[in-house]
């Protein structure tokens, strides 16, 4: 038995020792590194016949000769030693050893009758090559040699070997051998993190591609290494800029709140030269963007006297409608507002549009949501009035009255209905924001209109939830502008967490989805929904953003006439245009067939009874909306 460089070995009819290949008298080259550590004198021990023989190396760069002496007592002492040092319970497994680490260093793990076999093709394939029979061997000599490249038979391989490679080796990649009647067995050991599978027999054409798999996994760990660094340095960038951001904005609190108590006084002796110069900084301070968002904050929460609001909403510095940013506002217009909003009888189709902008930031503002992500008051409007003019008005159904509607019947699930009890403020906000965003850009076509027509959205989006990824990302592309972003002072994770309850609500809303989405809610349900686990709380968002877009059947009935009507003539004109290019005119779409009764009675009782009567499990106030669905239902028949 032999030991060299830490490296184990049998008998030397079986060494194969950084290169060098004693075994049936063949030879690999020599490494350079080992040139230097061979002397004359160094010699190995052979057990053959009783008789102890020295084999010599005499020839490199490849060894060609063997001269076979007598050892000499030194050379007793250094093999005595040698032996000392094996790992105790060795067999004679070890065939191999490597040439360096810079190539395809090879551990074989496999029966014996199997091993001879691959040794051979590797050795074809000029891979340095390590055989072993256990787990145990394999494991030992992870730990003391460069290797790259792991051949495991499947009746060998387990996640404990892995975890060994995993702990040890990190960049070596394991490969999967077995017979095609253990394919079960392959496919486990490759979902528990093996690299790479070849099926017996082995072919040496396979063996060949065995290099691609090591490159592939040195290349996915460079590529992780990169990834953490680089994960690393963006979380101390942005813990950086978070503390920086803080410190600015308690120095200009500090200067807003310094103002905000000095300009009654001065506002109470000054006189009109006084005044336009005041409001003349006032308005530079508006046009920052860095002192805007608190000096909104201020005008908007501020004690003023009536003297002084009134110089105010002249100078344009106020909103005459909405103003405040309290959860619960004490002035009889807001409260009024506030309860219009929280009326299931609420009739948005009979507002302006104007009129609606107002009730929406009502809506956010009581919640005290404005106040809660310091969002700027002077954006928040800008976004309303940008998603306002990117709804269509030339279309019957998808409008931003219909944005509106979904929005206040959120605001209805989570108010009158407790909703809002069960969710984080940053799910609260999404959630709002994600229904005005829902249909953002509707053409008055749907999905399917769009993947047959093979559109530009649908080829963008590659048939998949065409529309609600189309209004997702143009939502955020406006959001994205510096004059609407109302996100611009929360933390990255904050934003990070309110762009994924968008994305995931909005493309709930997807009817295709629906099956999925209920299965998970009903999944929900059953092991008990719990506020603090963000998945349940995701689905939530999901399930309220999908109930208020189907709503409409459970308004009071004339509403909900008006919106049925609404949608068959949007129908009816996809249906005209079907027709227009020879395509299959989709159901209900048929203008010569009008069936707005049998349409309705189908959708309540396919789609929103069933949806409604889950989310009621949760949310038991919503019984109401229950009873007057079912009364429109028998009404429509």
């Amino acid at each position: 038995m032999f030991l060299r460089f830490g490296v184990c070995f049998d008998d030397l009819s079986d060494l194969c020792w950084q290169g060098i290949c004693l075994q049936s008298r063949r030879t690999l080259p020599l490494p350079k590194e080992a040139e230097g550590c061979l002397r004359k004198s160094e010699c190995w021990k052979e057990r053959e016949g009783g008789d102890d023989k020295r084999v010599m190396l005499t020839k490199y760069p490849r060894l060609e000769t063997i001269t076979e002496t007598s050892p000499t007592s030194n050379e007793q002492e250094d093999s005595a030693m040698i032996e000392d040092s094996l790992p105790e319970g060795r067999e004679r497994t070890s065939r191999g050893m490597l040439r360096n680490s810079n190539e395809l260093n090879v551990l074989v793990l496999d029966d014996r009758n199997s091993l001879s076999e691959i040794e051979s093709i590797l050795r074809k394939c000029n891979y340095n090559c390590v055989a072993c029979e256990t787990k145990e061997e394999a494991i030992k000599f992870l730990a003391q040699l460069p290797i790259n490249l792991i051949l495991v038979d499947v009746s060998l391989f387990g996640k404990d070997l892995l975890d060994q490679v995993r702990n040890s080796r990190v960049d070596s990649a394991v490969t999967i051998t077995g017979t095609s009647d253990r394919s079960d067995d392959v496919l486990t050991a490759l979902r528990l993190g093996a690299d790479h599978c070849i099926y017996k027999p082995i072919k040496e054409a396979e063996l060949k591609t065995l290099g691609h798999v090591v490159h592939k996994k040195q290349g996915e760990i460079e590529l992780t290494a990169r990834l953490e660094e680089k994960t690393k340095a963006q979380t101390e960038l942005n813990k950086r800029a978070e503390d920086l951001q803080n410190r600015l904005q308690n120095a200009i609190e500090t200067m807003v709140r310094v103002v905000s108590t000095q300009m009654e006084s001065v506002l109470a002796k000054a006189n009109p030269t006084t005044e336009t110069a005041l409001m003349t900084v006032i308005h530079q301070l508006q046009k920052n963007d860095v002192y805007a968002p608190f000096l909104d904050d201020m005008l908007s929460t501020a004690e003023f006297s009536q003297v002084s609001r009134k110089l105010f909403l002249n100078a344009g510095l106020l909103s005459p409608t909405v103003d405040v940013h309290t959860h619960h506002r004490s002035s009889s217009t807001d409260a009024a507002m506030r309860d219009q909003m929280r009326d299931w009888g609420f009739d948005a189709s009979k507002h302006s549009e104007t009129d609606l902008l107002s009730y929406l930031e009502a809506i956010f503002s009581d919640f005290d949501l404005m106040t809660r992500f310091r969002i700027p008051r002077n954006r928040f409007r800008n976004l309303l009035l940008e998603i306002q003019r990117h709804y269509s008005s030339n279309i019957p159904y998808h409008t931003f009255v219909h944005a509106f509607d979904v929005t206040q019947t959120v605001y209805l699930i989570l108010t009158n209905g407790k909703a809002a009890d069960l969710l984080t403020d940053i799910d609260i906000f999404s959630v709002l924001l994600a229904g005005l965003m829902h249909d953002l850009g509707h053409m008055g076509i749907n999905n399917t209109f769009h993947i047959n027509t093979h559109s530009p959205l649908a080829i963008t989006y590659n048939d998949r939830s065409v529309l609600e990824n189309y209004h997702c990302s143009l939502g955020f592309t406006l959001l994205a502008r510096p004059e609407n972003d109302i996100l611009s002072h929360l933390s990255f994770e904050e934003q990070k967490q309110i762009r994924d309850h968008i994305i995931r609500g909005i493309l709930a809303t997807d009817l295709a989805q629906h099956g999925p989405i209920m299965s998970k809610w009903s999944q929900v349900l059953e092991s008990g929904y719990k506020k603090e686990d963000a998945d349940h709380r995701s689905t939530l968002i999901q399930m309220l953003l999908k109930g208020a877009d189907i709503a409409n059947p459970g308004k009071p009935f004339d509403q909900a006439r008006h919106w049925a009507i609404l949608v068959q003539k949007e129908f009816f004109a996809q249906g005209d245009l079907e027709a227009k290019l020879q395509m299959t005119i989709s159901p209900f779409m048929d203008r010569n067939q009008q069936q707005i009764e049998k349409m309705q009675i189908g959708f309540i009782d396919f789609l929103v009874t069933p949806l409604w009567a889950s989310l009621r499990t949760l949310l038991p106030a919503l019984e109401p909306f229950a009873v007057r669905l079912k009364e429109n239902r028998d009404k429509w028949t």
